[in-house]
């Protein structure tokens, strides 16, 4: 029962995210910073009930990894109030 309600509330809060920006809102958002070439396996979920954010983020040069993670980071809180996310990074080539 608690399970149920858990994952419930869970699709509740990713919902409410995407029906209010959509995923390919964010992609874009993501996409446009400089340094990122693509996105790849964006999800969005609840974590202790506050969304949150898993994607794969394709960068042209590992060396700006985290340069381009603070920004992505401050993007998505401030524009869409995701302050929790697990973003990885790889190179076109990988």
């Amino acid at each position: 029962m608690m399970r149920e309600a858990i994952i419930s509330f869970t699709l509740r809060v990713a919902e409410k995210i995407t029906s209010k920006f959509g995923f390919d809102s964010i992609r874009h958002d993501m996409r446009s910073l400089s340094g990122v070439t693509a996105i790849k396996d964006l999800s969005l979920l609840s974590l202790r009930g506050k969304p949150a954010l898993v994607a794969c983020i394709v960068i042209e040069d590992l060396r700006h990894t985290e340069e381009i993670k603070v920004s992505l980071k401050a993007m998505l809180d401030n524009r869409y109030g995701i302050t929790q996310s697990i973003l990885e990074f790889e190179t076109p080539s990988h």
